[in-house]
């Protein structure tokens, strides 16, 4: 959870250390970030929807819980990869 609320996950940063492109969504084709895969990926708005539904990550950490947040990644199969 650290993670998430600060926006460096091992998905979405280890290219720094490994020296390659930054990941896209394989979706979106777009930069893939906490707050793309929270937040803003169309690609999972229903799924979101079920678990909560907030405009920004502020919002979410202040007023989801926490197994809400962890329950929505591991639905949309990145719970591993964070």
């Amino acid at each position: 959870m650290r993670r998430l609320r600060i926006g460096h996950t091992r998905l979405t940063h280890s290219y720094l250390l490994n020296k390659d492109d930054q990941p896209q969504c394989s979706f979106c084709d777009c930069e893939l970030t906490v707050v793309h895969f929270l937040i803003d990926c169309p690609h999972s708005d229903v799924i979101r929807q079920r678990h909560f539904s907030t405009a920004s990550l502020k919002e979410l950490f202040d007023t989801v819980r926490i197994s809400d947040v962890i329950a929505f990644t591991r639905d949309i199969s990145l719970y591993h990869c964070i």
